[in-house]
């Protein structure tokens, strides 16, 4: 009973918001002829217990995303973007990171068609009558794109430049505020009295919160499940660790289970040779949706990213040698669940591109994997592990073809520095005499 109390006050809450930000208009089902009316349901979640219930509700427009056109395209910046900040963040002590979250933030764009919405009975509404929106709803085909018009005009307004590279980053000249906005995430860097003017200014063009601000050692928080800390050497940034917990839990691993040092190991000849077992349609299920994992995981981990890019590889019709690559994988987390990037305190500006390639490494198909990080002096922005698309014939082929991906990796870096104001070369290191000389035959 107290929790259906407590349903129903969470349910009041989101609608008085609805009426605050005047989302909707009510008008007569009559009104909208020729219209499809678009579903609304509920989404709940319970923050806390059947004891202590911490229950948020929000309404959401139940409108099918159709992919044919990009007419309600809206970007979002790539991770190296948030690394980048956290590199120049370490340029100098006197830098301060700030993370400022707009609460609802679709709610703030208006919505530039006509589009109506069942009303659900919880808004006492009389029968027969429909929601014209207004505002843009959570679900709608448009809210994304809404809300980056929204946000980029008023950042324009304040004095910023977008940037070209990435339509995310955003620089203030004169104050020397560096910004990357992501959804309702706003991270910046620049010296705590332009961090403060901004945080003011954001903040009396929207609705939210500051999440915090890394001033001084063992200050941190999470922006997109991911930590940020500053320390007294500079800079920390960690995944989300939940991910390797989860899929040791779901190998059915304990803490008596043997950890490994290695995340995979090469197949031997039996194993090639042998006929492999098969797996039933629900292990395959459940592979594809560990690897599937494992993979967003990579991202913050190079340490495990070819082993993850092999098992990506097998997704599709997966054996049992799959899966036992599989579980050596999270035998491996079990000792190694927690990966740190640190970022130490430097001023650079040189991008150092380092790749290799290993030729026909894949045993199955003779394909090369390329690999490769992107430095900014001392720090990690950017890792790739990627099987090459073709079979080269050399090995010099495979390094050449790595090369080339490290030279577009290399300038995408170089122009997202340039959004943010920055200007820096690029050096490329590979060990192959070889693949440099074609390469240079090839400019």
């Amino acid at each position: 009973l107290e929790f259906r109390r407590v349903l129903f006050r969470s349910k009041q809450e989101e609608l008085k918001y609805f009426a605050s930000k005047q989302v909707w208009r009510a008008v007569p089902r009559p009104r909208a002829p020729g219209m499809k009316v678009i579903g609304t349901r509920w989404v709940c979640c319970n923050k806390g217990d059947s004891i202590n219930p911490d229950v948020r509700c929000r309404l959401v427009c139940q409108e099918m995303k159709r992919y044919e056109t990009d007419e309600f395209f809206a970007a979002t910046p790539p991770i190296e973007t948030m690394r980048l900040l956290v590199s120049m963040a370490a340029e100098s002590e006197d830098l301060v990171m700030s993370l400022v979250d707009i609460s609802r933030a679709y709610f703030n764009a208006n919505i530039g068609r006509e589009v109506y919405v069942e009303m659900p009975p919880e808004a006492g509404m009389p029968k027969g009558t429909v929601g014209r929106l207004i505002k843009c709803m959570y679900g709608t085909r448009d809210a994304a794109q809404g809300w980056e018009s929204t946000y980029c005009a008023a950042l324009l307004r304040l004095g910023f430049s977008r940037g070209a590279a990435n339509p995310c980053l955003f620089t203030h000249k004169s104050r020397n505020v560096r910004l990357c906005a992501h959804g309702d995430d706003f991270l910046s860097v620049a010296k705590l009295v332009d961090v403060r003017w901004f945080e003011a200014a954001l903040l009396k063009e929207f609705e939210g919160k500051i999440k915090g601000n890394l001033q001084k050692p063992d200050d941190e928080f999470r922006v997109l499940n991911r930590i940020i800390r500053r320390t007294a050497a500079g800079y920390e940034m960690e995944g989300d660790q939940r991910h390797s917990e989860i899929i040791v839990r779901d190998l059915g691993l304990t803490t008596e289970s043997k950890a490994l040092s290695v995340p995979g190991r090469k197949l031997t000849k039996a194993e090639l040779d042998g006929e492999p077992e098969s797996l039933s349609p629900e292990d395959h299920s459940d592979y594809r949706a560990r690897v599937a994992r494992c993979n967003f995981m990579s991202s913050d981990r190079f340490d495990i990213a070819y082993t993850v890019k092999e098992l990506c590889r097998r997704m599709s019709k997966p054996d049992a040698g799959d899966q036992a690559a599989l579980k050596r994988l999270g035998r491996y987390l079990l000792d190694k669940p927690r990966v740190i990037i640190y970022f130490p305190w430097q001023e650079a500006e040189l991008i150092t591109v380092m790749t290799d390639s290993d030729w026909a490494g894949c045993p199955r198909t003779r394909k090369s994997t390329s690999g490769g990080l992107v430095m900014r002096g001392r720090h990690l922005i950017k890792h790739w592990c990627a099987t090459q698309a073709t079979v080269a014939l050399s090995s010099g082929e495979a390094e050449l073809i790595s090369l080339v991906r490290g030279a577009s990796e290399g300038l995408g870096v170089q122009s997202l520095l340039r959004d943010l104001g920055v200007q820096s070369r690029v050096t490329i290191l590979t060990d192959a005499s070889a693949a440099i000389e074609i390469g240079r035959a090839h400019v």
